[in-house]
């Protein structure tokens, strides 16, 4: 067991006893949620669909992506936080945050889509051997036709649906993912 410090409501910090070193833990909990979700609930999602998300099947492809970050994201953190804090309430306090800590966290966002930006480049020049260059486009290629029919609505119902979809459903289990 390991004495971690807390800071309660009052401001003052006190000891908690965790099961497990909290870095190890962080790393071995994303290894095993990343596992899980893209792999695990990958193929599952890809078998369901026939292999493809189309037009036809979209509806089922947005559903299965929110099932999937429930089943293999949100379910695993709760109980993975739970083993390591013993009661869920210690791993997801919530507050709201300071007007400084707001400002940091937009110009860290800001900092971030840079710094991802300049990734994205070096990225690109990375030497790719000739033999797998049409491999690499054609995966390139079906992530991006994916994305387009995942994203795209026709109604405002559809538009609610795609918007719980890619905005709030991973917002949330991320959110409790890093928090736990």
């Amino acid at each position: 067991m390991n004495d971690i410090p807390i800071q309660n409501e009052s401001g003052i910090f006190q000891s908690q006893q965790t099961t497990y070193k909290p870095a190890g833990f962080a790393f071995a909990a994303l290894v095993i949620l990343f596992v899980l979700y893209q792999f695990v609930g990958g193929v599952i999602t890809l078998l369901l669909l026939g292999g493809k998300i189309t037009q036809d099947n979209v509806t089922g492809a947005r559903l299965a992506t929110i099932i999937g970050q429930v089943v293999f994201l949100l379910v695993p953190t709760i109980y993975l936080a739970k083993r390591q804090h013993g009661k869920i309430s210690e791993a997801f306090r919530f507050r709201v945050p300071s007007f400084r800590e707001t400002i940091l966290a937009i110009f860290g966002m800001i900092a971030l889509m840079q710094l991802a930006e300049i990734y994205l480049f070096f990225q690109s020049k990375i030497p790719v051997p000739e033999q797998i260059v049409p491999i690499v486009e054609t995966i390139k290629k079906a992530i991006e036709e994916a994305f387009k029919i995942l994203i795209v609505s026709r109604s405002l119902p559809e538009m609610l649906f795609v918007l719980i979809t890619v905005a709030l459903t991973p917002a949330l289990c991320e959110e409790l993912m890093f928090r736990g």
